[in-house]
């Protein structure tokens, strides 16, 4: 009988994620040679960046990051935190419940650290930044405005 392993389901669901909540991108580009490159990939959405992100928060050395990331993503995706939350329901339609509830919990981390002005999550935004106070409330108030306009 196989052992049942959370850590692989959980990395399953990851990148079964970040592969079906994506779309492609055209990139083009001078490389370090000198040389041109034009190439497509799969580049994740804001379904996946959500999910993933929200799971990461906690990542001691990553919080920074993973908060100020969550900010460009909810704050900004198409222009602003009501448009975000419009292109997230638009394109979140979960498969199954184990979809679903990975999505949610991650919503839920996210409120939890963006529940204030004060959180752990505008505060680490304004951190990013190197100390920036308007950063701070910003980062509040837009992922304030794009968790309530998800439900």
């Amino acid at each position: 009988m196989r052992e049942f392993n959370i850590t692989s389901f959980f990395r399953f669901l990851l990148l079964s994620l970040a592969l079906r909540f994506s779309f492609e991108a055209e990139f083009s580009g001078e490389l370090l040679d000198g040389s041109e490159l034009l190439t497509q990939m799969k580049v994740a959405d804001i379904v996946s960046m959500v999910g993933l992100k929200g799971h990461a928060l906690g990542r001691i050395l990553k919080l920074e990051k993973d908060c100020y990331d969550l900010y460009a993503i909810c704050g900004f995706t198409a222009g602003n935190p009501v448009k975000a939350a419009d292109e997230f329901r638009l394109r979140f339609k979960p498969e199954n419940m184990n979809e679903k509830r990975f999505i949610e919990e991650a919503l839920k981390r996210i409120g939890g650290y963006f529940g204030s002005e004060n959180g752990r999550g505008p505060l680490a935004v304004s951190r990013f930044y190197g100390t920036d106070e308007a950063r701070r409330v910003d980062s509040y108030q837009r992922l304030h405005t794009f968790l309530k306009n998800v439900q």
